[in-house]
């Protein structure tokens, strides 16, 4: 099973910017993770903010968004990235959920068209897990923005 991961265009344009909530990742405001159906159709020319990450998967069966912990952000010169990392991420099922996608993205405590969306994960199929799910983060991140 692969995941890519990337950046949705219009907060790497915020990062570099230095604008909005979008580049406080180690902020105060907790960076979340949702899982959604198949049938979100991401763009991540335009998507921006939480409310157009639709299709959630359902909050039955022990769903539930979860909170990155352990974040950091470091440079590595050998590879001239700035990565991103996290602690493994892990959600306890108690039923059948079925996820294409994975989005990060900071919760500010308003509406959801005030959250900004950071990053795009997609697995390579859709995956249906009905106990425990580890996501386990690669030891250089969970994703990195490239400088050379």
């Amino acid at each position: 099973m692969s995941i890519v991961v990337k950046l949705y265009g219009l907060t790497a344009r915020d990062v570099i910017k230095q604008t909005g909530a979008a580049v406080d990742l180690l902020g105060a405001n907790p960076t979340k993770i949702s899982l959604h159906t198949l049938t979100y159709a991401p763009n991540r020319d335009t998507d921006d903010f939480f409310n157009d990450a639709t299709n959630e998967i359902a909050g039955g069966n022990g769903y539930a968004q979860q909170t990155l912990a352990g974040k950091t952000i470091v440079y590595d010169s050998a590879s001239n990235q700035v990565r991103f990392d996290c602690n493994d991420i892990v959600f306890s099922f108690t039923g059948a959920n079925t996820w294409l996608y994975g989005v990060v993205w900071i919760d500010t405590a308003g509406a959801s068209t005030t959250d900004p969306l950071y990053a795009l994960l997609t697995w390579d199929t859709s995956q249906t897990v009905s106990t425990t799910y580890t996501l386990v983060i690669d030891p250089a991140g969970l994703l990195y923005w490239d400088t050379t």
